[in-house]
């Protein structure tokens, strides 16, 4: 049997179709669940989660922990986009002290319809489901 193995497959963790993730505040580095309440903000930072976003620098033994420092970041460049608008990622990599688990800080883009806005991610020519976030 073979199995064809993709060195990038991304797709956002979800919970019924909405993307698993947190609203952050870099004064007070405080993070609260990216729900419909709160959603996520205009113009501020969320952290969302993934998978399959491909090989990262300081690259982990297989099953072990990511390290803190330095992080491991993707090796190509992700990118986002928020009700069909490019928003910016700061950090693309592995969470530190999880096996496999990929985090994204994303700026929401300014200018979006407050509600359910459709939300894509892009990694080494390949592009993740639709998925949706919640933006006021």
């Amino acid at each position: 049997v073979r199995v064809p193995v993709a060195a990038y497959s991304p797709a956002f963790f979800q919970s019924s179709g909405v993307v698993v993730g947190q609203n952050f505040t870099l004064a007070a580095g405080i993070t609260s669940p990216l729900t419909s309440s709160p959603p996520a903000v205009q113009g501020q930072i969320v952290v969302l989660y993934a998978n399959g976003l491909g090989p990262v620098s300081n690259q982990p033994v297989s099953g072990d922990p990511a390290p803190s420092s330095p992080t491991a970041q993707t090796t190509s460049a992700a990118t986002v986009a928020i009700g069909g608008k490019p928003a910016t990622v700061s950090f693309a990599g592995l969470v530190p002290g999880y096996a496999g688990l990929y985090q994204l800080n994303v700026t929401v883009p300014t200018g979006l319809t407050a509600g359910n806005n459709s939300i894509t991610l892009s990694i080494g020519g390949q592009t993740s489901p639709t998925a949706q976030i919640p933006v006021n």
